[in-house]
């Protein structure tokens, strides 16, 4: 090189110019700019992943419920193949009230019967009957079957002894997580907290993993969905790495075995045809041993676990991921909470544990009864693949027609292949409900389990098809008394169990005088009173003539009803009984911290600055003082009037807090706030919600000013002990000074 400052001309040998064109080449290097990040080193969210992979939620479902609360009732139907069936409505002079302590069962037994069935126990599924069938149908499958009909009252069906069932099971099932409840038979629950508390306490060595969940009762039983194709992909993997080692490891192996590459291929061949040859044997084995103990098992049991879910559950630690433990601890969780439900009520339940409340639903009922399904997570595309578009949650009504007409799909897994732009031409263009459902199609469901505490609304309803719609106005008024009964009962059980009591009442009417159904709401007190059941029929039909009024039928006559419902909502809590005889000292204490008001550390030290005592202050405000109040005086003037400083700026400078910038129409509203609670204790919000007239004698008596001075200082003047005010509510917030 002719440049003496390149790095090569200083090069002795080769090896040292070697060395230095390496260095030059990193030095040319080190100034060039750093290029951007790769997509491949940089993952960005994908809007089709879920937002919250390490949940754990699980789907509880009542094993042929109905069947199960009847046989604690009668136990002499236990083990007995048992139908719960419907009540006639075309039964003679009406349907009997049958309450849930008598015997409803006779009745059925006679030739005529034909109600239908609303459940089956697994004695009865046995043998071929299946629900929606009449008695006549289900006695030729099954001629000993015992029918029992669910309990009547005012002339409808009276389902109480059910939904108390349901609520005893929920919580027992809420001592083990966050539950949200579905239906009266069915529950969510979040075991997420408690599968981690048990995975810590593995860590911590205070429980071991492998012996004590995966061995133990409550897990080693559970089946896995999706462990037959883990098995066979385990397989091929396996198969892949024998064929693999053995054509690029031959020479560690000849020189082992003295054995040609000829030999070797052959015996690999002959060993892995021996494999297939004893797997399928172990299979046929199997099928033996499962159709023996499916004739051995009695109807009701569990299914026998499969011998891919063992495998599944038996691997070595070392190929357990975090989410698979995660949901092999929730599930011991929730079989805790199924042997409990069993041992303190005698209910089975089946479940199903995944990451999100949609798979978990879908995977509690494959292998019902009384048993727990753990979803293998890469089975999630092969759960879905042929399920129908509706049984996905949001897509069972004209959505999920609409899409399956416009995209010729009826499958879940052609839902999940549609590009995204058929998708938009579908669903108008709308992109959160296309994102929804590429999400939901992919079994991606970010819907948390909520825990509902009391119901929104009561209804009650009654539907007459055909021959039975009303046509007359008595007609109308009969039903609307017989819901009012039951709603009236209902609410008032609410209103023991919840303290509340409803303001409205709705009226739903679906007739031939509308395309839709109509509703139609009228106020209550809230105080319970008008909720009794005379009350609520007149109500009732009082909405009921003036929708007819606005249909023009004016006779009572001409129209044919097919549906009416009642409903009670908008709820309001009842007055604990401490607060009787408070009046308005309960309702407008609040507490009011005036000194959590300030801004900035200014006016503390314009406050800490005041020497003027506390005991000075003409007015004391009803709420308890704070630490603060006690501690820090309130500065006065000559006129006695409390000066409180508000949002001072030192020489000009702005305040940097964490809080954003404050405007002018803001801080004059505080301003104003600040004086009103500092003088009554009576926050804004309470004072907005008083009568008007009460507020109106309020401002009269209390005067507030700003006096501005450098520092923008507020001043609150306060009316005088020796002021001749007339007695009003004013006085009731204030003090008089004690004379010494």
């Amino acid at each position: 090189p002719k440049s003496p400052s390149h790095p090569l001309a200083l090069a002795p040998c080769a090896r040292d110019t070697c060395v230095h064109i390496y260095k030059y080449k990193a030095m040319e290097m080190s100034r060039l700019p750093t290029p951007p990040l790769s997509p491949s080193s940089t993952r960005l969210f994908d809007p089709l992943d879920p937002l919250h992979p390490n949940r754990v939620i699980a789907h509880f479902d009542l094993d042929c419920f109905y069947c199960q609360v009847e046989r604690q009732l009668d136990g002499s139907l236990r083990d007995r193949p048992t139908g719960v069936c419907q009540y006639d409505p075309f039964e003679k002079d009406g349907v009997r009230t049958r309450d849930a302590a008598t015997d409803r069962k006779t009745h059925l037994s006679r030739p005529g019967a034909n109600n239908s069935l609303i459940a089956v126990s697994y004695e009865a599924r046995k043998q071929g009957v299946k629900r929606n069938m009449t008695i006549r149908e289900a006695r030729r499958c099954c001629p000993e079957m015992i029918f029992v009909q669910v309990p009547t009252k005012h002339s409808k069906a009276d389902l109480k002894i059910y939904r108390d069932a349901g609520a005893k099971v929920a919580a027992e099932l809420a001592k083990h997580g966050t539950i949200e409840r579905a239906s009266i038979d069915e529950a969510y629950l979040d075991v997420t907290k408690e599968a981690n508390a048990l995975l810590e306490k593995c860590e911590r060595k205070e429980m071991d993993f492998f012996r004590d969940v995966l061995m133990s009762e409550k897990v080693s039983r559970s089946h896995v969905a999706g462990a037959l194709e883990w098995e066979a992909r385990e397989r091929r993997r396996k198969e892949k790495m024998m064929r693999a080692s053995l054509s690029d490891g031959q020479q560690d192996v000849v020189v082992v075995t003295y054995a040609s590459h000829r030999e070797l291929r052959r015996g690999a061949v002959d060993e892995i045809e021996a494999n297939v040859n004893d797997n399928k044997n172990d299979k046929e084995e199997n099928e033996g041993n499962e159709s023996n103990n499916q004739e051995e098992r009695k109807a009701g049991d569990p299914p026998p676990q499969d011998k891919a879910s063992k495998s599944w559950l038996n691997r070595p630690l070392s190929e357990w991921s975090h989410r698979e433990k995660l949901k092999v601890a929730g599930a011991y969780v929730c079989n805790v909470a199924r042997e409990d439900c069993f041992v303190n009520l005698g209910y089975t339940l089946s479940c199903g544990v995944s990451s999100n409340k949609m798979l978990a639903k879908l995977t509690s009922g494959m292998n019902k009864p009384n048993c727990c399904t753990i979803l293998e997570e890469s089975f999630t595309p092969s759960l879905l693949e042929n399920l129908p578009i509706d049984r996905i949650r949001g897509l069972g009504g004209n959505l999920g027609e609409e899409l399956s007409e416009v995209l010729g799909v009826t499958t879940i897994g052609g839902l999940a292949k549609t590009d995204r732009k058929s998708l938009l031409m579908a669903l108008g263009r709308d992109e959160k409900k296309a994102l929804w459902v590429q999400r939901a199609a992919r079994g991606v469901d970010d819907d948390p389990v909520k825990e509902r505490s009391a119901p929104k609304s009561i209804a009650t309803s009654k539907t007459f098809r055909g021959a039975m719609s009303l046509e007359t106005m008595d007609q109308v008024l009969k039903w609307i008394g017989e819901l009012a009964e039951e709603l009236s009962e209902r609410t008032e059980l609410d209103g023991q169990d919840w303290k509340r009591h409803p303001k409205t009442l709705t009226l739903g009417i679906q007739s031939n005088l509308t395309t839709h159904s109509v509703h139609r709401s009228h106020p209550l007190s809230g105080s319970g009173n008008d909720c009794h059941a005379e009350n609520l029929k007149t109500l009732g039909g009082t909405i009921f003539k003036k929708f007819l009024a606005e249909k023009g039928i004016l006779n009572n006559r001409g129209f044919q009803c097919t549906v009416l419902s009642l409903t009670t909502s908008n709820f309001k809590m009842e007055v604990e009984k401490s607060d009787v005889g408070q009046g308005l000292v309960k309702f407008l204490k609040r507490g009011v911290d005036v000194f959590d008001l300030f801004d900035g550390e200014e006016d503390k030290e314009a406050l800490n600055s005041a020497k003027s005592p506390l005991k000075e202050q003409p007015h004391v405000s009803l709420s308890p003082p704070s630490k603060a109040a006690m501690t820090k005086p309130l500065n006065r003037n000559k006129n006695n009037v409390v000066i409180v400083p508000i949002a001072s700026a030192a020489n000009g400078e702005k305040k940097t807090t964490a809080r954003p910038k404050e405007t002018l129409e803001q801080k004059q509203k505080r301003e104003a706030l600040y004086n009103a609670q500092l003088e009554s204790g009576i926050d804004e919000e309470t004072f907005r919600s008083l009568p008007p007239d009460i507020q109106q004698e309020l401002r009269k008596n209390k005067k507030t000013k700003f006096e501005d001075g450098f520092s923008k200082r507020a001043t609150i003047h306060s009316s005088s002990p020796s002021s001749n005010t007339t007695k009003s509510i004013a006085s009731f917030f204030t003090k008089k000074k004690k004379k010494n």
